[in-house]
């Protein structure tokens, strides 16, 4: 491989974790009010349920301070080195990975979008909490002695 394909695969790669980063977002509130619904357990667990918050409040607050997303930022960093144009140059399925991630609204539509959704995220904190009880305790391992 030469250099500039090594920037367009790590390009490729921040891209694809940037839809997958959004489905955990997404999806992730998604499965806590089915999950909710049919009495899934797994939904109320702590450390899923602050992953989800900070994941959406980190974008929120990068919306209000006016900051650039800094998966975009590194990827069109990485496509410029490869010598692409963001707009043309990619392949078949990052075209359409990124047509996931970036639709074109205006900015007021951004801003609303993401501090509502950080506002519902934060919501079901308190209407489906999370269950506490375990979060902190240690675990025993395997080479643990039984009592």
């Amino acid at each position: 491989m030469n250099a500039i394909s090594i920037y367009g695969v790590l390009a490729d790669t921040i891209a694809f974790s940037h839809l997958l980063y959004v489905m955990f977002v997404v999806f992730g509130q998604l499965l806590i009010l089915v999950g909710w619904a049919f009495h899934w357990q797994f939904v109320r667990h702590f450390w899923f349920r602050v992953i989800h918050l900070i994941s959406i409040a980190i974008v929120a607050v990068q919306e209000m301070k006016g900051i650039l997303c800094p998966l975009t930022v590194l990827e069109y960093y990485f496509r410029n080195l490869a010598g692409q144009n963001v707009n043309t140059d990619l392949t078949f399925l990052m075209r359409i990975f990124r047509s996931l991630v970036f639709i074109t609204f205006p900015d007021w539509v951004y801003t609303l979008m993401y501090i509502g959704f950080a506002v519902i995220v934060l919501g079901t904190m308190f209407i489906i909490p999370p269950r506490i009880k375990g979060a902190f305790s240690k675990q025993p391992t395997s080479l643990s002695k039984s009592a």
